[in-house]
């Protein structure tokens, strides 16, 4: 009994572990499956969706509440060996270490480091209805979106969805070196259009040579499909260059706006996703590509 009791304390340990906030710079991940950081796990739709498809998962998640559920679910411990879920804030590399409060919302979709989208309670819109919403400050570690691919290692998709705190990430992320950027990244575009139109230029000088702008109203909450397998608006899975792509920011603007003009400063619920190039300039043989059975991941 002893025995068998000493066993499971050590089986109860190693399973904590895993879903443990990494503190120090050694890598921790040492077999051959596909990276994918989901940056901005949320209720961890997302992560599911790519530990089902055989990816080894590493998460962040600022709120603590949506960390602890997702420690004490029996779907997610069935996942333990290949994910890592950090309860942690993605910052701008300057505001590394930097003591910052994190608004928590009751509808946990809205919580941000900004206080004002933080502490939203959104009457007006039917997407975000909760006019009893409340919010409340925590205090939160930091981590910077190129410390955490140093820590990890090259991706093959980075997904980053953080309510106002992508530019952040993104940012961070394009001072790695070409050989460490994930193949595929994507990005909401829940900030002004003239400011996606930046970071999407920044991707470009950074290597990565494709684009779609994809519609997401019909993923019931979730990213869907990425990779060759996200749907442009304009161009289906054909990736398009930069300036093209972000001509069609405003097509994609106009399905949810319909008979609205389109200006500069809009926002749309829409992402952007992008391809790296070689270092050569030319195309990436990718290994593991998302298949299109992510597709049935999401119904909208």
């Amino acid at each position: 009994k002893a025995r068998r009791a000493t066993v499971s304390m050590q089986l109860m340990a190693t399973l904590a572990a895993m879903l443990t906030v990494e503190d120090d710079n050694k890598p921790r991940y040492h077999h051959s499956l596909p990276i994918i950081y989901d940056i901005g796990f949320n209720t961890g739709m997302d992560a599911l969706a790519y530990l089902r498809h055989g990816n080894f998962v590493v998460a962040v998640e600022a709120n603590p509440k949506q960390t602890q559920l997702a420690r004490s679910s029996l779907q997610y411990k069935t996942f333990l060996p290949n994910l890592r879920l950090i309860n942690a804030g993605v910052v701008a590399d300057s505001e590394l270490g930097a003591n910052l409060t994190f608004w928590v919302n009751t509808n946990d979709v809205l919580s941000s480091f900004d206080k004002e989208r933080g502490c939203r309670n959104r009457q007006d819109d039917i997407s975000y209805h909760c006019p009893k919403c409340k919010c409340y400050p925590v205090h939160v570690k930091t981590i910077t979106c190129s410390r955490l691919v140093e820590q990890w290692g090259k991706g093959l998709y980075m997904k980053v969805d953080i309510e106002g705190r992508d530019e952040a990430c993104l940012e961070s992320m394009v001072k790695l070196p070409h050989s460490l950027l994930p193949i595929y990244v994507s990005f909401e575009i829940n900030m002004k259009v003239n400011r996606v139109e930046a970071l999407m230029r920044m991707l470009s000088q950074a290597g990565y040579y494709g684009f779609k702008v994809v519609d997401q109203r019909s993923f019931a909450g979730g990213s869907g499909p990425f990779g060759e397998h996200a749907v442009s608006v304009v161009s289906g899975v054909r990736w398009l260059g930069v300036e093209e792509a972000i001509a069609s920011i405003y097509t994609c603007w106009k399905l949810e706006h319909p008979g609205e003009a389109a200006r500069h400063t809009n926002t749309a619920w829409c992402d952007v996703h992008a391809k790296l190039g070689s270092s050569s300039g030319g195309d990436i043989d990718v290994e593991f590509v998302a298949p299109a059975s992510y597709q049935n991941e999401y119904v909208g």
